[in-house]
């Protein structure tokens, strides 16, 4: 008997509890009656559909005759007919029942009960290329066969694609993630394990992994042919509306490049202004007009596309035909309202009057709750503002198709702990052995002791694969940690941006220079350092940042500072070790600051001497 030694990665050995649930309800709908199946056979099969549906070719060469003829005698056998049609109809003809998805994922796998994890994986593809097979085979003879023609009306399937291209490539894509992580699963099953002495430990693990991707995928095909049956549903509305519509509302113009923004900026921006609790309230009271502005005299083609995917999907009102903006009117909005190509949002009151030249972050940090988004509803807002990391997480949710339970919950978590008050580090970076330390040192002294501290990892700026499997990592190996999505992480540096450009606004306006300091050092660190840590209260305006050799400093002398935090508070308590009083005795310094609720009964202390201050109300 050979034997194999192998090591594994920790971070991956761990499933988290959400995934150890999973994996017991995965097993329980598992009970296969040993019937032979040649998965290889069906997958060139489906391979086979899915590359025709996916390029111009027409012709197969001998090895796919082959491969077919192959699969013909397989197929002889009835029972494949009836599973790949009973399929369909879990993934077709429930669509419009109402069932959640994780729902729909489970009965799906319940149907394919009795075969192994392989042919799961190959019999779900098979009924999701069908289908993806059958609606291009007819999309491309539409036009020349009057069979596939009257077909398509039947169906209802557009009649022009163009509009569709982004939602079919995003398709395309996940179907080839399906095809390639099945490919892996039927190599797996395909090993000699009984014959070769392995690490159980590895083993187990992979069976995990191989589990989950056989839910993933039927998850996945589930949300894929709810995209295909869309499809027929979806058709090009534009509707035409004269300037009363407009009539006693706001309008917010929002005027940039055909190419709109960034796709996470836009996400977040329509997340904030139409997934808003306030959004009943005002509904009817505003309205937004996208305008979009050329940098030439013509439009390419690209341009064109842009245009035409926003004019269909995005809840907007949009100028008809653009091309023929007049050049003053071009003219006006550059000089007049400071176009310069970066989008902005030119705020109209239900008057008629100019009440803000750019709401765009403001938008974004509050949402609807800015209404009228007017510059002085902006400096009202900012002086309800105390706590950077109650600002930083507020009105960011998870923004999945599907809203995932634990995303959500994991999200609630971070907002009750941060208005709670509690400790709060957040910490980010893609130097994974950096991470890693961190991580260690934290679990051997502040939570080994059982000091509370609600831990997040937010990444990075700039969405690295670094930083993608680092929170992979997290989410399996880190149960301390509060995870959070990759949705969320891209929309927390993209909130941090809108804070700071808000806040430079203001000049001075409202008394928030420590959430600018917090922001801008967030901003600039995220772009050197290696790693680093921000601590704080979470309804407290006082917090530390360390960079990468500070936040190993600062745990190492775990030992000096321990003991002072029931005294001063984790923040207090390491600053005092850190920076000691710089003078023997109390400096005498003074400060008056507004006040504010969340400050009583907590430490503050001075800027010069370190020491901590005893605070005195005064009134005017």
């Amino acid at each position: 008997m050979n034997t194999v030694e192998t090591s594994a990665d920790p971070a991956c050995s761990t499933p988290s509890v959400e995934e150890e649930i999973l994996i017991r309800n995965l097993l329980i709908s598992h009970d296969p009656d040993g019937r032979d199946l040649d998965s290889d056979l069906l997958l060139q099969a489906v391979k086979n559909v899915l590359h025709f549906a996916t390029s111009s070719e027409t012709k197969l060469d001998t090895a796919e005759r082959s491969y077919n003829s192959q699969i013909e005698e397989v197929g002889s056998q009835k029972f494949i007919g009836d599973v790949v049609d009973k399929i369909l109809r879990e993934l077709f003809y429930k669509h419009h029942h109402g069932e959640d998805l994780q729902t729909r994922t489970m009965n799906l796998l319940d149907l394919l009960r009795n075969f192994r994890w392989n042919e799961k994986m190959v019999f779900i593809l098979a009924g999701l290329a069908f289908s993806y097979g059958e609606f291009w085979l007819v999309i491309r003879l539409c036009h020349q066969n009057p069979l596939a023609g009257s077909i398509s009306v039947l169906k209802q399937f557009p009649s022009d694609l163009k509009l569709f291209k982004p939602r079919l490539k995003a398709l395309s894509c996940l179907i080839g993630k399906m095809m390639e992580l099945t490919e892996h699963v039927v190599k797996f099953d395909s090993l000699p394990i009984s014959e070769v002495k392995m690490d159980p430990e590895l083993v187990e693990t992979t069976k995990h992994h191989m589990y989950l991707a056989v839910y993933w995928v039927a998850r996945s095909a589930i949300k894929g042919s709810s995209h295909i049956a869309d499809l027929r549903a979806v058709k090009p509305k534009r509707v035409h509306v004269g300037i009363s519509k407009f009539k006693d509302k706001v309008v917010i113009l929002y005027i940039s490049k055909p190419e709109l923004l960034t796709p996470e900026d836009l996400l977040f921006l329509l997340h904030q202004m139409y997934n808003n609790p306030h959004i009943s309230k005002l509904e009817g009271s505003y309205e937004i007009i996208y305008i979009p502005i050329l940098t030439s005299t013509s439009w390419s083609d690209s341009e064109e596309q842009n245009y035409d995917l926003v004019s269909n999907f995005l809840p907007w009102y949009l100028i008809r035909k653009p091309q023929r903006l007049s050049s003053a009117a071009m003219t006006f909005i550059k000089q007049e309202w400071n176009y310069e190509e970066e989008p902005i949002s030119v705020v109209i009151d239900n008057k008629g009057s100019v009440i803000n030249l750019n709401a765009i972050d403001t938008m974004k940090i509050w949402g609807s709750e800015a209404y009228p988004f007017s510059a002085s509803r902006e400096e009202e807002l900012w002086k309800f503002e105390k706590s950077t990391f109650l600002l930083m997480f507020n009105g960011i949710d998870p923004l999945l198709t599907d809203r995932s339970k634990v995303d959500y919950d994991a999200h609630k978590m971070i907002l009750i702990q941060i208005r709670e008050g509690r400790n709060v580090c957040i910490y980010g970076g893609d130097n994974v052995r950096w991470i890693r330390e961190f991580q260690a040192k934290i679990e051997e002294t502040i939570l080994s002791k059982a000091l509370q501290l609600e831990i997040v990892y937010v990444g990075k700026r700039t969405l690295t694969s670094l930083v993608r499997n680092i929170l992979l990592a997290e989410t399996q190996y880190q149960p301390s940690n509060i995870p959070i999505s990759v949705t969320n992480i891209q929309f927390f540096w993209t909130r941090l941006d809108s804070i700071r450009r808000s806040i430079l606004r203001q000049r001075n306006k409202a008394n928030v220079d420590h959430i600018l300091q917090d922001v801008s050092w967030l901003l600039e660190i995220d772009e050197s350092a290696t790693g680093w840590a921000m601590l704080g209260d979470g309804t407290s305006r006082d917090t530390l940042r360390l960079r990468g050799k500070e936040v190993m400093e600062c745990l190492d002398m775990f030992p000096k500072w321990q003991g002072n935090v029931s005294k001063w508070g984790l923040v207090g308590a390491i600053r005092m070790a850190l920076e000691p009083p710089s003078t023997p005795t109390p400096c005498g310094h003074s400060e008056t600051i507004p006040f504010d609720e969340s400050l009583l009964g907590k430490n503050l202390f001075c800027n010069q001497c370190k020491r901590p201050m005893k605070g005195f109300v005064t009134y005017e």
